[in-house]
């Protein structure tokens, strides 16, 4: 049985809140939060993967670390970088303590 494109973006909507979490979506909400080409820095995944590494000794997936942005809701960007079309995202990096509820919270005030 074949699935049109739109089945299964719904399959994929309901099936979302029965998955469990792993250490690469962990990490990625911890150390950051999604942006846009204004508001954030632009990162791949394997600059990701680094910075990630900077403060945790838990080893990621870099397959699953693009399976993860991608669920997570991240959008993909490229950037022309040294003569090369670059694949990433951009990002703010959450402060090891912040909490992105917080971060969010006080940003969207801050603009009133």
């Amino acid at each position: 049985y074949d699935l049109t494109p739109e089945e299964i973006k719904e399959n994929d909507y309901i099936n979302k809140k029965y998955q469990v979490s792993n250490p690469e979506r962990d990490l990625l909400q911890r150390y950051f939060i999604p942006a846009n080409k204004d508001t954030g820095e632009f990162m791949t995944a394997t600059d990701m993967i680094e910075y990630i590494g900077n403060y945790s000794s838990i080893k990621v997936n870099s397959v699953q670390i693009g399976k993860e942005l991608k669920f997570l809701g991240y959008r993909r960007a490229v950037k022309y970088i040294d003569g090369n079309n670059r694949y990433g995202y951009f990002i703010i990096k959450l402060e090891k303590t912040e909490n992105p509820l917080t971060f969010l919270h006080t940003s969207s005030t801050s603009k009133e």
